[in-house]
């Protein structure tokens, strides 16, 4: 077995750790940078595809940092004649994916989809707030938005 005179040990001991202590040091700060990009992502995408039946399904994918965010959609009709109909989702924090069945009279019209902070609730809006008396709240807070049209693949 090899034998090292403690001063000769003392002096590696520190020269290790003086060149090590550095690099894992810088090693965990890049974790903790990376660790806190990965709850701040926020993203908004979208697939459209057709279900078994031959119906069309949007499907919204998101990225929340945090529970509490909201994904709204909006269809539109490819006439006038319906009304758009809007569609509010809460998210919780991470990944996921929201799928919407596309009713017939909605195919071949458009969508939007936004990714929000907050949902505040009628009762408090502002009683002149008609677009929020009348849908029940409104969304706060836009962070990422999409437009497409529901046409199948």
């Amino acid at each position: 077995m090899l034998e090292i005179p403690i001063g000769i040990a003392e002096k590696i001991v520190r020269i290790l750790l003086g060149a090590l202590l550095p690099a894992l040091a810088a090693l965990l700060l890049l974790w903790a940078v990376r660790q806190a990009q990965a709850r701040e992502r926020i993203a908004l995408g979208y697939t459209i595809e057709k279900d078994s039946s031959g119906a069309l399904v949007l499907r919204g994918s998101t990225d929340a940092p945090v529970a509490g965010m909201w994904l709204g959609v909006t269809l539109h009709a490819p006439t006038a004649q319906e009304a758009p109909l809007q569609l509010v989702f809460p998210l919780k924090a991470g990944h996921a994916i929201t799928p919407i069945r596309i009713d017939s009279r909605y195919a071949s019209g458009t969508f939007e989809a936004a990714l929000w902070t907050a949902r505040l609730e009628a009762r408090n809006c502002d009683p002149s707030d008609e677009p929020c008396q009348k849908q029940g709240y409104r969304l706060l807070g836009m962070k990422s938005y999409v437009w497409g049209q529901l046409l199948g693949p």
